[in-house]
């Protein structure tokens, strides 16, 4: 039976890079001793910034082609998981492989293998996608206007969110939300959303906190995120650079 295509892993050795032991995991047609899949290094959007901020990335690409000596400059090893023999196995395979490090502090991947929803339509998320039309947008949006929600209520929902989001979820969702950049398209929405809201209580202190803690801090990044520091109490590899450079550049 022929090899329809593969899983394979990619890890940064840098020890000068912040990215050093992190890792991609993701699937490739084809067979691993293909000629063009031995100069193939994954479609990590990281990974190919990585390549790219050391002049060794193609600009134009979204998957990362380099030779065997400038993968070794980069640190850059890789690991043949597993070979399958039809396209539903390799989603189904990437799925679960990914989904098992997904979170995790080292694990690159920002989603869980998305080509296995579109081949599985018994899949959760296709079936709440499809649920979720404009009429029934409509309908559940009628049922809850004017509704008034008792307090008994409100405590049940609050106690279930925070059974929900547990102290290791929350820190997961920090780490997949690092150098996360939002839209301008988005940005419009939130502020529109958020028009003639006022906070109080916790919420604006907690404002009025990270404003004061971000006093005399400047813009660092590494290459691929940007945080602010106190000058000199920056990361070994974080430079000086404003993230408005990158859009200047952009446009």
């Amino acid at each position: 039976m022929e090899v329809y295509g593969y899983l394979y892993k990619i890890t940064i050795n840098n020890p000068k890079s912040s990215l050093h032991g992190k890792f991609y995991i993701g699937q490739k047609k084809g067979l691993p001793s293909d000629s063009k899949n031995l100069r193939y290094w994954g479609s990590g959007r990281i990974i190919w910034n990585y390549a790219r901020k050391n002049g060794l990335g193609q600009p134009n690409r979204t998957e990362l082609y380099l030779s065997k000596e400038n993968a070794e400059k980069l640190g850059l090893e890789r690991e043949i998981i597993s070979l399958h023999y039809s396209k539903d196995e390799l989603n189904t395979a990437e799925y679960d492989e990914i989904g098992f490090h997904f979170g995790q502090k080292n694990c690159l991947n920002i989603s869980v293998g998305g080509k296995v929803y579109e081949n599985n339509p018994n899949s959760i998320r296709i079936k709440v996608m499809k649920y979720w039309t404009e009429e029934n947008r409509r309908k559940h949006s009628l049922v809850l206007s004017g509704k008034i929600i008792s307090d008994e209520v409100k405590a049940r929902m609050s106690e279930g969110q925070k059974k929900a989001w547990t102290e290791e979820r929350r820190k997961r969702a920090a780490e997949n939300l690092k150098g996360h950049e939002v839209s301008e398209e988005c940005r419009e929405k939130i502020s529109k959303a958020n028009k003639g809201r006022k906070m109080k209580g916790k919420a604006l202190e907690n404002i009025r906190n990270n404003n004061r803690k971000a006093i005399g801090t400047r813009w660092y990044t590494d290459g691929i995120v940007y945080k602010r520091f106190l000058p000199g109490e920056e990361p070994k590899g974080f430079y000086l650079e404003s993230p408005l450079k990158k859009r200047y550049e952009q446009n």
